[in-house]
């Protein structure tokens, strides 16, 4: 009796688990952008909030590099957003326009 309600009791965490994978799976598959937002936050808070509490030195610039550090950060994220699949989409378009001697369609690829 007590060898089938193990059983029973290892199968229904098994049953839990999957179903808790496939539910986390699918969170971080849906809402990746939002996650990775988040552990970012968290931990920048913590590092803030720690510094705050036991700063190593005193900050002779105060909060104004960190912000200025925290724009940077910000300005390469928009960039890197926006900039990267324009540059992927023109190096595919020239690739394949110049082998076949339509490369006047793609200003960029021009060469002497």
């Amino acid at each position: 009796m007590v060898n089938v309600l193990l059983w029973f009791m290892s199968l229904g965490i098994c049953l839990f688990i999957i179903c808790l994978e496939w539910v986390v799976e699918e969170l971080l598959h849906n809402n990746e952008a939002l996650f990775r937002l988040g552990a970012f936050t968290a931990v920048l808070g913590l590092m803030l909030l720690w510094e705050a509490l036991n700063p190593r030195r005193t900050p002779l610039l105060g909060w104004n590099r960190r912000l200025n550090n925290l724009g940077l950060v910000g300005l390469d994220v928009i960039l890197v957003r926006f900039l990267m699949p324009i540059a992927t989409v023109l190096a595919i378009v020239c690739t394949v326009l110049i082998p076949h001697g339509s490369g006047d369609l793609c200003p960029a690829c021009h060469h002497a």
